[in-house]
């Protein structure tokens, strides 16, 4: 096994403070409970009689063997529900801290990339989500935001919960550009035309699948007609191919109007595991490197198609 990275070793650190602080609050409260719990039926089943309890708290005492058993036993299932829902709470609680110092270790890696974390404004979405679904041929699913990272340009990360495909998850990246291109430009793997105009300008799709040029099949939707060739050149698919292959799904790359989206299909991004996971040795790298590999991915189609662009 290779050596442990500075990174991962603190996080193994941090993990392994807050698990602790799991177990030991947690034991103190199941000791405390349990505790609380004999006194309660040791007071009733001879561990020590107190008449006056048992006389005068009738809910929780009754002279009747039979009806005090089943008291017991409710009680009992109180003090275990009891329990549970406060290791429960201790594990929330401590789990939040964890992922929250553990997102700051893999920020800071980043950084080395010089990948930075910034806050989002979602009022900055140059775009509206129904739009967006709707370019790139999605049933407006559930969402939630991850993260924005600035790089060549700043990315918007979000998973996508969709209902249309088996694995349901997806990764949908945004990012409001300086320059308009003036109109649609899509590179896909899958066969979807989702729009046929936009801005009173005609969209056309163009099929790719010389076998010799082409590891698997492109699909362009664009309303540049025959600049699309130049726009959509050979370092463009390249690359495309290339970020398909690292995703193992589908991609859809979209440009319009000041607008760039990335839509990654069956793909679940976590940042940071739960402090029940066990770690690897190797996490935070792991992870620092497959951000960076889809970041620069992601810069790179930008970069080429926007210098196509000035050409035309």
């Amino acid at each position: 096994m290779s050596k442990i990275t500075q990174a991962s070793s603190k996080l193994v650190s941090i993990k392994k403070f807050y698990f602790n602080k799991v177990l030991l609050f947690g034991f103190i409260s199941l000791a405390c409970l349990i505790l609380l719990l004999l006194v309660y039926l040791g007071s009733y089943y001879s561990f020590f009689v107190d008449d006056s309890l048992t006389n005068n708290i009738p809910f929780i005492y009754n002279n009747d063997p039979s009806v005090q058993r089943i008291i017991s036993i409710i009680v009992s299932l109180i003090v275990a529900l009891i329990g549970s829902l406060i290791i429960l709470l201790v594990y929330y609680f401590n789990n939040n801290k964890y992922q929250k110092e553990a997102n700051d270790i893999l920020y800071k890696e980043l950084e080395l990339n010089e990948i930075y974390k910034i806050d989002h404004d979602e009022n900055s979405e140059f775009l509206q989500f129904d739009n967006i679904y709707k370019y790139v041929g999605l049933e407006p699913p559930k969402y939630y935001y991850l993260m924005s990272l600035s790089s060549l340009i700043k990315l918007n990360f979000y998973q996508i919960h969709d209902k249309t495909v088996k694995n349901k998850n997806g990764i949908l990246i945004t990012s409001t550009l300086n320059d308009d291109i003036n109109g649609f430009l899509q590179i896909r793997s899958d066969n979807v035309f989702p729009i046929e105009s936009l801005n009173e300008k005609n969209i056309y799709q163009y099929y790719l699948d010389d076998v010799k040029k082409y590891t698997s099949p492109i699909y362009i939707n664009s309303s540049f007609n025959k600049q699309t060739y130049e726009l959509v050149s050979k370092e463009v698919t390249d690359t495309f191919l290339n970020m398909k292959k690292f995703c193992s799904s589908n991609i859809v790359v979209t440009l319009v109007g000041k607008q760039l989206i990335i839509y990654i299909s069956s793909w679940q991004m976590k940042l940071i595991d739960s402090l029940k996971k066990k770690i690897a040795y190797n996490a935070v790298d792991l992870k620092v490197d497959a951000l960076t590999e889809l970041i620069d991915f992601t810069n790179d189609i930008y970069y080429y198609i926007s210098k196509n662009i000035r050409r035309i």
